[in-house]
């Protein structure tokens, strides 16, 4: 199957301990036989932790939190699009509130978005970026609406919009 590899910073890609080229504004690609391959992406910035993955086809039913997967019949795409910094500080960057939830977005070395009250106590990895929080009413329907605003590259993911169901 071909694999092309990208990243939301510029990386080093290694493949099995082999390495495949720089990713970042650029996207390598590689033909990957089952059962698995090792798949490191190693931050040219050191304040950055690498990240590894094994993959194989339980990559593809649960990919991690740190990478946004797309597949199709012929090829994947694997983005590696959060990275932790290795010093991890709690900042607050967005707050709001969705019928009785507080929604908080943070950064903790990665992105999240914080839900809790009504029994409800959940976190949700997001972009880089700035946020606006609110409510937002789809098909009758209350969502709590998280909007960014990317600080990545303008071909990639300029915006990004998680809508998360109030009910439980």
């Amino acid at each position: 199957m071909r694999i092309h590899f990208s990243a939301a910073l510029p990386c080093l890609l290694r493949l099995d301990g082999a390495n495949a080229g720089c990713v970042g504004e650029t996207e390598q690609f590689a033909d990957l036989c089952p059962p698995g391959t090792l798949a490191e992406f190693l931050p040219a910035d050191g304040d950055y932790v690498p990240l590894a993955f094994m993959v194989d086809e339980t990559f593809f039913r649960r990919p991690p939190a740190c990478a946004d997967v797309y597949r199709s019949d012929c090829c994947a795409d694997i983005y590696a699009a959060r990275f932790c910094t290795r010093e991890v500080r709690f900042t607050p960057l967005a707050q709001g509130s969705a019928a009785g939830l507080a929604a908080t977005a943070f950064d903790a070395g990665t992105p999240l978005l914080l839900l809790e009250g009504g029994g409800v106590f959940a976190t949700h990895p997001l972009p880089r970026g700035e946020y606006d929080i609110g409510e937002e009413r789809i098909g009758g329907e209350r969502f709590v609406r998280a909007f960014c605003r990317c600080r990545c590259s303008p071909k990639i993911y300029p915006q990004a919009w998680l809508f998360l169901p109030l009910c439980c």
